[in-house]
């Protein structure tokens, strides 16, 4: 719903103007950081999460797309004009300055060069009728496919088990415990407070994974991750075995999330947490 809200009350204000200015991604990054701090906010995630895992955590995709659509309409209505139209003069005029590359040379990229660029890439030129949806679905699977295909962030590596598919997650409408719902997000965008997500940036030491090593039990030498977390750590057997149910075909974190019922997952994973608290401040 709030999801909703944005986009009906503050998405048409982001977007003013945007068939001008939103020709260059680089002058959207704004809106763009507006967009992706309110959804790690109702993550309850740390804004230095992953970009990419609080999109696709939501399904959803970043407001260039939108400008692009709204530049494209806005192409569209120009092409549609009478030739005497002083907005499609202006708009021709202004394109084949732009054409010229000594006029381009001595000023700043304009509309012309963003806009054809975005359609070079899908294989349009500027003032010929295309399908706009079409286009715009194909900037959307660019998008997801960089997701599944992205080896820069390692992150992403046990987030796409979880998530395979760019979609909206459905425990985001299945958990109604605000707090449980959180302590899922924050589990699965990997800021959730184990060693193994800490050690990167805890006392602006990077430890290398297997420097990770557990700080709640010490009799095994494990680094201190989702799977040892949820399957192995002796200091939660008491409640794996209250919570039995889960645990009678995962075997894995992935298939702990795709198989298991999202509220008792939740409320397994707030015991565990609870426990872990009160043995790291005694």
């Amino acid at each position: 719903m709030q999801c909703k809200l944005i986009d009906t009350l503050v998405l048409p204000i982001l977007s003013y103007a945007c068939e001008i200015w939103a020709v260059n991604p680089s002058v959207g990054e704004a809106a763009e950081v507006l967009h992706r701090s309110f959804l790690k906010h109702l993550l309850g995630v740390r804004m230095s999460t992953t970009n990419e895992i609080v999109l696709a955590e939501f399904g959803r995709f970043p407001l260039q797309i939108h400008f692009w659509q709204q530049i494209l309409r806005f192409h569209h209505r120009v092409v549609a004009l009478d030739n005497s139209r002083l907005v499609k003069l202006a708009i021709v005029h202004g394109c084949a300055l732009g054409a010229d590359q000594s006029v381009t040379a001595a000023t700043n990229k304009g509309w012309q060069f963003w806009v054809g660029s975005f359609l070079e890439r899908h294989s349009q030129q500027l003032f010929h009728s295309f399908d706009i949806v079409s286009v715009v679905e194909r900037e959307k699977h660019w998008v997801a496919f960089k997701y599944l295909h992205d080896d820069n962030h390692s992150s992403l590596l046990l987030y796409r088990t979880l998530q395979p598919e760019y979609q909206y997650a459905p425990y985001l409408s299945i958990v109604k415990c605000f707090s449980n719902r959180r302590l899922l997000s924050r589990f699965r965008s990997g800021c959730h407070g184990l060693r193994v997500d800490t050690g990167r940036w805890e006392d602006n030491v990077h430890l290398d994974r297997t420097d990770m090593l557990r700080r709640v039990c010490q009799s095994v030498q494990q680094v201190e991750d989702e799977q040892h977390f949820l399957f192995d750590c002796p200091m939660y057997s008491s409640i794996r075995a209250s919570h039995a149910c889960l645990f009678q075909r995962a075997c894995t974190v992935s298939d702990f999330f795709a198989d298991c019922e999202p509220n008792a997952c939740g409320g397994f994973i707030r015991n565990c947490f609870s426990i872990r608290s009160n043995i790291l401040t005694e």
